[in-house]
């Protein structure tokens, strides 16, 4: 209880100093500076007007001199005692009225350094001197520049300042003209700063004796208030907030400070804040333990969504599948999804408008439904058609969804697809990519009776579909620059494919690294599988191509020597047609499948030309008149499908051949 005790007082003492002393210091300092500041420019303001006021009577004196004695011989001053005595006479009497030191008239020689006095008077201080120096005393002196300068005629007036036994004196110097106007002799006048000095430093100094007298009263009435107005009621709110945080229960009794000021005021709002204090740790409480519940919760329901999702890895003989599903929060809006039905492989990717517990349900539904509509044997666009009809009566929130979704058969060399609203994927072939964009619907959720289109392109061996969300492009760094679709695709065109969703997510990740995720993520790449041989756009290297057919074991006997017919006739027109000049490359892809199904591919960056764009028939060909056309026949005839597509310059023939008893 007693170290309670001396705490308590000694917290209150540290208040109490630490406040009023700092206060108490802040005033003197700050009074101090002032009044030093205000002395500082008193002096300045004081040494400036003694320095005007004395060196205008100095000049006044010596002009008034010029003008009187203008015209009058310096010999004749000296000579005519008459003159002499009526010059002495009138300097006396201007010594007294401008408060003069000297003023005299001298002749300085600036050849030989002597210096001839004409008339030298004093005040009764300095006439001693002066009179020591009566009229025509040469004198050996040292000519300063100023009064040389003024002899010469070269400077009407001279001012100097100098420190001497005799203070601190200002001399004026101003030119005595003869009859002709010439310079004759140098008129001087010497007057002392000193008087005026002292006069103004005695009332500087009881102007801050006064200041400082006043800045100590006012310092100590001050303290006294400080004391009984805030050291008083302060001790009284830290004594209560002290109490109040080392009680557990928050359980104090309330500040009660006399009269309506500040200290007062902040009684009031700490009784009010520990009250509300005392109610927030109660619903805190609560709420911490909701919260545990609902993070059990959305941990439960994020590993329900990832149940959701299949592998995000799968690879068979034929092809490779990646997926990548990033929530932006512990449960995202965003689904892909893969699945094979009637030989093609179903490949969906979607993003809801909402996020979390919501998202994740409304995500569930549509997956559902695009699977049980796919079932049923629907085209991409068909199926796309049912789900948005099936928003129309279930989706109470009124959410949306961008898909897309296609179905990728590379037996058959083709993909169809239907979008919803969604970013249009890349088909990526040998460093070549090309938008899958010829299909683009309204989102489902949004409006009934949509109709949805679907697109069949040809799907070459070797290329690879990358699907995605805007969660990619839309993706900001650390200074909210948006990942973009040009950074996009410059990524995918230096991709092999099949390590595009990999590649692009290592990339993001040093995009945002440090960022914040705003959106949720999504990926998904199919590869269509095959062998692959790259040859140069000649005749003679068929022979490669040849080998390369009748090696492979898997495809059937019967089929290997049409193959070869086809791969020759086909290789030829490449070599023969497409390049201008040597130097080509023909890429050559293969592929056998279980039943027997055979497919070959030509790639090369040639002049675009289309083998499929007419069909020839064996019957309308003429071989004795018509020149050329006969390799396309034999393809034609000989092949069970030909397919082609440009992709970015890159002509692809795709051929495929089906086993037959």
């Amino acid at each position: 209880m007693a170290t309670d005790f001396n705490s308590d007082r000694k917290g209150r003492d540290f208040v109490k100093h630490s406040i009023a002393k700092s206060i108490l210091a802040l005033i003197l300092v700050v009074s101090l500076l002032a009044i030093g500041i205000t002395m500082a420019m008193s002096v300045y303001e004081a040494d400036i007007f003694v320095r005007e006021t004395v060196v205008s009577k100095a000049s006044n004196a010596a002009q008034v001199t010029s003008r009187f004695y203008s015209g009058v011989y310096p010999e004749t001053m000296i000579a005519d005692e008459a003159v002499s005595a009526e010059i002495s006479d009138t300097f006396q009497s201007l010594i007294k009225s401008f408060q003069l030191e000297y003023l005299y008239i001298v002749i300085p020689d600036v050849d030989s350094g002597q210096i001839t006095y004409v008339c030298v008077e004093g005040n009764e201080e300095k006439r001693e001197i002066a009179e020591s120096l009566p009229p025509g005393t040469v004198r050996e002196g040292n000519i300063s520049d100023e009064l040389a300068s003024v002899m010469r005629g070269e400077t009407l007036l001279v001012t100097c300042e100098t420190d001497n036994q005799y203070g601190h004196v200002f001399s004026v110097y101003v030119p005595l003209s003869g009859p002709d106007g010439s310079v004759t002799a140098v008129i001087g006048a010497d007057i002392s700063a000193d008087y005026l000095s002292n006069r103004f430093e005695r009332a500087l100094l009881w102007r801050t004796i006064f200041s400082l007298a006043t800045v100590i009263l006012s310092a100590f009435i001050f303290y006294r208030v400080l004391k009984r107005k805030v050291i008083k009621p302060a001790e009284t709110i830290s004594a209560t907030m002290k109490a109040f945080g080392e009680n557990d229960n928050y359980d104090v009794q309330p500040i009660v400070v006399r009269g309506d000021n500040e200290f007062s005021h902040i009684g009031t709002s700490f009784n009010y804040m520990a009250a509300n204090t005392r109610d927030y740790i109660a619903r805190i409480k609560a709420y911490t333990e909701l919260q545990n519940r609902q993070a059990y919760e959305f941990s439960l329901a994020s590993e329900i969504q990832q149940g959701f999702l299949p592998e995000p890895h799968y690879a068979d003989a034929f092809s490779e599948i990646s997926a990548l599903m990033v929530p932006a929060r512990n449960v995202g809006g965003d689904f892909y999804d893969y699945f094979e039905d009637r030989g093609h492989m179903v490949l969906v990717v979607a993003d809801v408008s909402g996020k979390g517990i919501s998202g994740a349900i409304f995500m569930a539904s549509v997956i559902s439904m695009i699977r049980g509509f796919v079932k049923q044997g629907m085209a991409p666009g068909k199926v796309l058609e049912a789900v948005n009809c099936e928003l129309e009566h279930s989706n109470p929130n009124m959410m949306f969804i961008t898909a897309f979704l296609a179905f990728a058969d590379p037996k058959a060399g083709v993909i169809c697809y239907a979008n919803a609203g969604h970013n249009p994927p890349y088909l990526l072939h040998e460093g070549k990519q090309k938008p899958l964009s010829a299909s683009n619907g309204v989102p489902l959720g949004l409006f009934a009776g949509e109709k949805y289109q679907t697109v069949e392109e040809v799907f070459p061996l070797g290329s690879t579909v990358f699907l995605y969300t805007d969660g990619v492009n839309e993706a900001v760094d650390r200074d909210a620059e948006f990942f973009g679709m040009e950074r996009l695709e410059k990524i995918l065109s230096e991709t092999d494919g099949a390590n595009a969703v990999t590649q692009v997510k290592n990339e993001l990740n040093c995009f945002t690294a440090g960022g914040e995720q705003s959106d949720d993520i999504t990926m998904l790449s199919f590869t269509s599988r095959s062998e692959k041989l790259t040859l140069p756009a000649e005749v003679s290297a068929y022979s490669r191509i040849r080998n390369w057919i009748l090696m492979d074991d898997r495809i059937p006997k019967k089929m290997q020597k049409r193959l070869c017919l086809i791969a020759e006739e086909c290789f030829v027109n490449i070599c023969s047609y497409a390049y201008d000049r040597p130097g080509g490359i023909t890429i050559c892809h293969k592929q056998s499948w279980e039943d027997g199904t055979v497919a070959i591919q030509f790639t090369d960056s040639g002049k675009p030309f289309d083998q499929t764009r007419e069909t020839i028939k064996a019957e309308d060909y003429d071989p004795d008149n018509q020149i050329g056309g006969l390799g396309r026949l034999i393809t034609q005839s000989f092949a069970d499908y030909c397919r082609y597509v440009n992709i970015e310059g890159n002509n692809v023939l795709l051929i495929i051949k089906y086993f037959k008893e």
